[in-house]
């Protein structure tokens, strides 16, 4: 039987916004590896994989406490953001494209969430586009940050990709949380068929 869905509360949507950034802050810097590394097709994938594995740990861990996700969600966000960063990073011509990457990301992730969310959220159509709009938003804005810290604050490059993937995950953080928060306050109701 399937739990239902409990209120979220603000110190939620902070939870959010810290675990989601702590798996962006870990991306940043291993694409700081993948540029170092002049792309090399094995180490891309190579990196790719665990990046995408540490977004998805954190994710499951937001979508897990409210939502019932359970552990195998982990592997499908993980090979979700993969897909999603491979993209950004092969499609990117000098750096990672944050709007390929931020659209990839979030139609791939937000659509194996909704898998989950539709069982136990009235409103979880939402949620494949707010996931494209709230990665878009944080893969533009964390590639902004790190330019801007590069550029006009002399950060290393190390430190400009790891303020880069902090930026990313704050905004996506937040606004998963956000959104999350939103979601939840009208769970299905058991008369309604999932």
């Amino acid at each position: 039987m399937k739990q239902p869905a409990s209120r979220m509360s603000w110190q939620d949507v902070f939870l959010s916004m810290a675990i989601i950034t702590a798996g962006w802050a870990l991306a940043g810097l291993a694409f700081f590896v993948l540029v170092v590394s002049e792309e090399s097709s094995i180490l891309v994938l190579l990196t790719l994989l665990p990046i995408g594995l540490a977004i998805g740990v954190a994710q499951w861990l937001v979508t897990a406490r409210r939502l019932s996700a359970s552990a195998w969600w982990i592997l499908a966000y993980g090979a979700g953001w993969s897909a999603g960063l491979w993209s950004g990073f092969h499609f990117g011509f000098i750096v990672p494209d944050p709007l390929v990457m931020g659209g990839a990301g979030g139609l791939i992730v937000g659509a194996m969430q909704w898998a989950t969310f539709r069982q136990h959220l009235e409103r979880a159509g939402w949620w494949v586009p707010l996931s494209i709009a709230i990665s878009l938003a944080g893969c533009w804005i964390g590639t902004w940050s790190g330019v801007n810290a590069f550029n006009h604050f002399n950060f290393t490059q190390p430190a400009a990709y790891l303020v880069g993937g902090a930026a990313c995950g704050v905004v996506s953080g937040f606004l998963t949380g956000i959104a999350l928060r939103w979601l939840v306050s009208r769970p299905r109701s058991s008369r309604q068929s999932p």
